[in-house]
């Protein structure tokens, strides 16, 4: 059996800096910091936002704890 996962998408810059830095003061970030199943992120935001520094260096913050990306394209 495979394991139940928790799947983000479409994953905003936004929800990425949340979940990267522990906020959670929404339904979705607060869903995410409080779930202790495996997290797939989907990116969905332009070329230049997804290349921002910031942005880049909170994907390598939750890369390290195991929290999978797929894509973008």
């Amino acid at each position: 059996m495979i394991a139940p996962e928790v799947i983000v998408c479409p994953a905003t810059a936004n929800i990425i800096a949340k979940f990267a830095n522990g906020y959670a003061d929404d339904l979705a970030s607060t869903a995410l910091i409080a779930s202790n199943k495996q997290v797939i992120i989907i990116p969905a935001m332009n070329v230049e936002m997804w290349n921002n520094p910031i942005n880049l260096n909170n994907i390598r913050k939750l890369q390290k704890i195991g929290i999978e990306f797929i894509g973008p394209e």
